[in-house]
């Protein structure tokens, strides 16, 4: 694409990464504090039995899904997501926008008759997809044309590629705004209107995927932005899915508990009988306790000692027939065991983990 202006990446001074260390850091911590003290406000004002106690849990829910959102927006752009990339259709992923295009847009969807599924985590995509048209459409405040383009394409190396453009009808980017734009916490919004992490977010999750992201964009002509990704030859079989009996074995496996407590809960919510281990050495007793045997072993991956992949692995050795589900938040540890496990990224919801818990169990 002509003009187009490819992100490169430069190697910061000692000086400059502590400078830009110390504004991200002041930048989360800002963001972070008032979420935290909308969920605060609203916890203590259902203990003191004050206004609406369902406008009080509503704000609760939904500040933890701004405040997790947040903390995906950041490890995108630190790619450190724990993604789980599957072949599948771009275009419906592309359709599942249109609903959420503000009236005044009009949504063009362009995608080669002969294009190749998508290989990346179909839900991150979807995050950062929803992040370039919440940008679209505050560059078109008086209503334009937001077109999505896929093709496929070849890399270098002979590796087959998608190339998605993204491109809009707005107002456009300067130069001094362009080059700044992937930095993470740059916006253009007053202070307190959006944290300035979504270019940053759609920059870490195409590297991590093994793509790459190029911007073209002027004062007065809009500004496209160009995502390759890697592409598949088919799409994935669907994960079979499972339902949870009531009374199913659940062997816990978590060092934090205050995590564990949550998820017990999860679970005993869902009808299963729960048994927790704070580490994999006590994971592994109450294994050669149990006379009944679990259903199902369920582990964050990081804890002290034996990790939750070492467990994974030396219960599969042991009990080949024991269903297995691992959490985690950090994607080295969801990289090196995601081909083996089933993994659940945290934060996690409850359907979440009984989609996972359901799939793990019917496989």
């Amino acid at each position: 694409m002509q003009g187009q202006t490819p992100v490169a990446e430069t190697v910061p001074t000692p000086q400059s990464r502590i400078e830009a260390l110390a504004a991200l850091t002041g930048h989360f911590a800002h963001d972070f504090n008032n979420l935290l003290t909308v969920i605060r406000g609203s916890a203590e004002l259902l203990e003191r039995g004050a206004g609406d106690p369902e406008q009080h849990l509503a704000a609760i829910m939904d500040t933890a899904d701004e405040a997790a959102l947040l903390t995906s927006r950041l490890l995108a752009f630190a790619r450190r997501l724990p993604l789980r990339p599957r072949a599948f259709a771009l275009r419906a992923v592309l359709e599942t926008l249109r609903d959420e295009v503000p009236d005044g847009i009009t949504v063009r969807i362009m995608c080669a008759r002969d294009l190749k599924p998508v290989m990346v985590d179909p839900d991150q995509l979807l995050n950062v997809l929803r992040s370039a048209v919440e940008n679209a459409a505050e560059a078109m405040p008086e209503g334009g044309v937001l077109t999505f383009a896929a093709v496929n394409q070849t890399a270098p190396n002979g590796v087959p590629q998608i190339k998605l453009s993204i491109a809009d009808t707005g107002v456009g980017m300067g130069v001094d705004v362009r080059e700044q734009a992937f930095e993470p916490f740059f916006t253009t919004k007053p202070l307190g209107q959006g944290p300035g992490l979504g270019l940053s977010q759609i920059y870490g999750f195409a590297v991590q995927s093994g793509g790459t992201t190029e911007l073209d964009s002027a004062p007065g002509r809009g500004t496209t932005l160009v995502l390759t990704l890697p592409a598949a030859e088919v799409v994935a079989e669907a994960a079979a899915q499972g339902s949870i009996a009531e009374g199913t074995r659940v062997l816990l496996v978590e060092d934090s508990n205050a995590v564990a407590a949550f998820a017990e809960a999860l679970l005993a919510d869902m009808g299963c009988a729960v048994v927790r281990a704070a580490c994999a050495e006590e994971a592994l007793e109450r294994l050669h306790e149990a006379a009944d045997g679990f259903d199902i072993m369920f582990s964050d991956i990081v804890m002290p000692g034996m990790n939750g992949l070492e467990l994974a692995a030396k219960v599969r050795a042991e009990r080949p027939a024991l269903p297995i589900l691992l959490a985690t938040a950090h994607s080295e540890a969801a990289a090196e065991g995601g081909s083996v496990f089933p993994i659940l990224a945290k934060p996690y919801r409850r359907d979440a983990l009984a989609t996972m818990m359901g799939s793990a169990l019917a496989a």
